[in-house]
């Protein structure tokens, strides 16, 4: 006997992290499967009245080559998953139009959808699907993929997938990109745009494809543009030559002009703020003093001061519009209590006499905090931990170093805290990668304490046992945090020329419709959105 499962509706899949910054691939927690994307020929109007939206990306200082953002764009336009993750945390369906689940867990029967084409017009089937998942089983960002034990076709339409153990984060990972391997090696999705093989140097053109199965896209084609800062790629789309800014940072929204022809779209990211602790190291053993020091910290003035009330505060490592999360467990600002707990757990407030026989900042407790240099919010963030944490006898010393050295030093485990962006959703299987210490491949903290409610969790085959185990795992970093969880983010915009109609939910990012955009053939309105 088997059972209908809990996947819902259909949807693009949410935007790659990567996208907002792309330090964050070392932190695990990544969307899209870093691929060499590539297509076939096909044939695509030239015409005076095709429709062309150029997207300028500015390259992040975060950047460590500057195709990797524009890599993970296209990817993102290109490519797409048997299933994606919406907002809430469900599954929604994309190349799956149907699924059942086997009584005892073990085995999930796909049923694709039929009419789709990859983009060298080969039909979507069975097997091409089974290929491509054995070539991400054992993909770093998509931990789930493991437990898959072996796949076999049921028809060309019909994949079942069997399963080491019931896994309902399996569901999660089943966004990885569906790719065809073609004769020539190159890998083909089944996205609404494919890549041009003609790019020029500074440019890489997308084309619509004219069988996407949802439908022909409003855009015929898609130029993307990389500029070396946000100003030089504002000034181009104000001379028109850039119709969406990919990325407006906080501290640059100040000359996007509330006039000028463009719409600003906002909305939370999935990642937050944290102040990540080596918990191996001994000052950071005890749980009661990680507990201490998120006490001391007041979030609301944070994202006040360092994000310009860009934010939602964090007090966990799970993304807050899921459907499993808890909303009572917050951290709330408590200097007085931190000071307790401190010196309860030994670190005593040092008094007078010490203080005047010391060259440097008397303190209970001093730690090095690592923060990437000249990266805005962290250097910002970071000093108002240090302000933070001065109001309770705590020395932070704030080290900026470069992106490289912060990566290499995070994988060695060689720091005391790091100030960083992590990764946590929207689907669980984000937070799952940062906390279970066998995952932690690329970032070595040294916390196992939720190991156990992470493997719960993993196991979980319902809701009823998903919420469950979902709670314990909120409930375990809550008491024993392995960071100072700070802010979810929401300080990064799109700007999209109102030339542009755009069909876009509240609070969503704008290109997961770009598909369906549409060029304004009338007046462009004035508001803003």
């Amino acid at each position: 006997m088997q059972r209908r499962g809990r996947v819902r509706g259909v949807g693009r899949r949410t935007a790659a992290p990567s996208l907002l910054l792309v330090f964050v691939l070392v932190l695990v927690g990544i969307l899209t499967v870093p691929s060499v994307s590539g297509c076939g020929r096909m044939e695509f109007s030239e015409a005076d009245s095709s429709v062309v939206l150029t997207i300028g990306y500015p390259i992040p200082r975060t950047a460590t080559n500057e195709t990797e953002g524009v890599r993970a764009i296209v990817s993102y336009l290109t490519e797409e998953g048997l299933l994606n993750t919406r907002l809430d945390g469900h599954s929604a369906y994309q190349l799956a139009e149907g699924h059942e689940v086997s009584e005892d867990g073990l085995a999930v029967t796909f049923d694709l959808r039929h009419g789709v084409r990859f983009h060298d017009g080969t039909e979507l089937t069975s097997e091409i699907v089974k290929a491509s998942l054995d070539r991400s089983r054992n993909h770093p960002f998509y931990p789930m993929l493991a437990q898959i034990e072996r796949m076999e076709t049921a028809g060309p339409h019909r994949l079942v997938i069997h399963l080491r153990e019931p896994s309902a984060l399996l569901f999660d990972d089943l966004a990885v990109p569906i790719l065809k391997q073609t004769a020539q090696g190159r890998l083909v999705g089944t996205g609404p745009f494919f890549e041009s093989e003609l790019d020029a140097a500074e440019i890489t053109t997308l084309h619509a494809s004219s069988h996407y199965y949802l439908g022909q896209p409003g855009i015929d084609q898609v130029d993307i543009r990389t500029y070396e800062t946000v100003r030089a790629a504002w000034a181009a789309m104000m001379r028109g030559e850039v119709d969406f800014l990919f990325e407006v940072p906080i501290d640059t929204r100040d000359f996007v002009d509330a006039g000028s022809g463009v719409h600003l779209f906002s909305f939370l990211l999935p990642y937050s703020y944290a102040l990540s602790f080596n918990v191996r190291k001994p000052i950071f053993r005890e749980a009661s003093v990680r507990v201490a020091l998120n006490q001391a910290v007041d979030r609301q003035l944070l994202i006040q001061q360092a994000l310009h009330g860009n934010g939602v505060a964090a007090s966990g490592a799970i993304w807050p519009r899921h459907w499993a999360h808890r909303g009572d467990l917050t951290y709330r600002y408590n200097p007085e209590r931190a000071d307790r707990m401190l010196s309860d757990s030994g670190f005593r407030r040092p008094d007078a006499r010490e203080a005047g026989q010391r060259d440097r900042m008397p303190s209970r407790l001093r730690f090095v905090c690592l923060v990437a240099q000249d990266i805005s919010p962290f250097e910002q963030i970071a000093l108002f931990l240090q302000k933070q944490m001065f109001d309770i006898g705590v020395d932070m010393q704030v080290r900026p170093v470069s992106i490289s050295e912060l990566n290499a030093r995070i994988e060695q485990g060689d720091y005391d805290a790091v100030l960083t962006s992590l990764v946590g959703g929207p689907p669980l299987s984000r937070p799952y990668a940062w906390l279970r210490s066998s995952e932690t491949r690329a970032f070595w903290t040294g916390y196992d304490a939720a190991d156990a409610a992470l493997d719960a969790l993993r196991r979980a085959a319902t809701d009823a046992a998903i919420l469950e185990a979902a709670a314990d795992v909120q409930q375990i970093v809550y008491d024993d945090p392995p960071a100072i969880f700070l802010a979810w983010s929401r300080d990064k915009a799109r700007a999209v020329s109102q030339r542009f109609a755009v069909p876009n939910e509240l609070d969503e990012d704008p290109i997961q419709t770009l598909w369906q955009w549409q060029l304004r053939r009338g007046p462009t309105p004035d508001t803003q959105h």
